[in-house]
């Protein structure tokens, strides 16, 4: 299944010209199968530098994501870079990602660390496979700051029909 991109709610306009609502010009949300990432964007304020936060949600089980997220990941790092941005990557809502992802996340973090973008990583804790996947990334925080992780606990989830399902099936 190819990847897309799903318009927002605005119209896409330059990634060069700043909006002058306070947010920069609205990037496109990816999606592809059951994986969606919205992207948010905040300016430059008094209070802090500009941010491109990056909202998992779905599963990301394609067998190559890198083949569908390495163009999208290019235009964030390239917005990020050209807006002195840090980009946070948020999988608190994300359910599940294979392997292959780990691999694509990780192409991220060092192209990011090459241009000297901030990278954070917000992963559930509670969740199992989010704290194992992202603990396991560790190796990559550096004195540089330039990669933080941050583990945000969330609040409990009411299981899904699939998640039933497949405990009434259990001995």
């Amino acid at each position: 299944m190819k990847g897309h991109l799903r318009a927002p709610l605005a119209p896409p306009r330059s990634l060069t010209a700043p909006a002058s609502s306070g947010t920069f010009n609205a990037m496109e949300t990816f999606s592809s199968g059951d994986l969606t990432i919205e992207v948010r964007e905040t300016a430059l304020s008094p209070s802090g530098p500009a941010s491109l936060a990056l909202l998992w949600s779905g599963t990301s089980n394609h067998r190559q994501p890198t083949t569908l997220l390495a163009p999208f990941f290019s235009a964030v790092l390239a917005r990020a870079t050209l807006q002195a941005a840090s980009i946070e990557m948020r999988f608190e809502l994300l359910e599940h990602f294979n392997s292959s992802t780990i691999t694509a996340i990780i192409q991220v973090v060092q192209e990011a660390r090459a241009r000297g973008v901030k990278l954070v990583l917000a992963f559930d804790p509670t969740l199992k496979w989010q704290r194992l996947s992202f603990d396991a990334l560790r190796i990559f925080v550096k004195s540089d700051g330039l990669l933080e992780l941050l583990a945000i606990p969330s609040a409990p989830r009411t299981p899904s029909l699939s998640q039933k399902a497949a405990s009434v099936h259990e001995p």
